[in-house]
């Protein structure tokens, strides 16, 4: 019963995806795959993570497996950015390349500021 109560909210995540993602003219793709895996993912982990708290027995424990959790999303993250950007980058034209692009992606948030409060409100909220 309290698996079923923990996985109601991963299952009704891809229940929302799946009528999202379902339909229209074109096939799913590997994109909509992506799409539907995450919430499930997301509610397994978030299922994992409440029982692993429930473990936490001393001051500290749950401030070090936040840390823990954040700091393996932050590397997961960075291996992803390199991999999707900045090593394409280095391949099509080396060092140059790289710095033009991020000269580009610089100019475009410091000329707007909407696009500067879009990131701030981001990272901070």
């Amino acid at each position: 019963s309290s698996i079923l109560s923990s996985l109601t909210p991963a299952l009704l995540a891809a229940a929302g995806v799946a009528s999202l993602e379902i339909g229209g003219t074109s096939l799913p793709g590997i994109g909509d795959l992506w799409a539907f895996v995450q919430p499930i993912c997301f509610g397994l982990a978030f299922w994992r993570v409440e029982y692993h708290m429930k473990n936490c027995s001393q001051p500290g424990e749950a401030q070090a497996f936040t840390g823990a959790t954040m700091l393996v999303a932050a590397i997961g993250s960075l291996i992803w950015t390199m991999n999707d950007f900045v090593v394409p980058l280095l391949r099509l034209g080396g060092v140059s390349t790289l710095q033009s692009a991020w000269s580009l992606q610089y100019s475009a948030l410091t000329s707007d500021w909407h696009v500067f409060a879009a990131l701030i409100w981001t990272g901070v909220v």
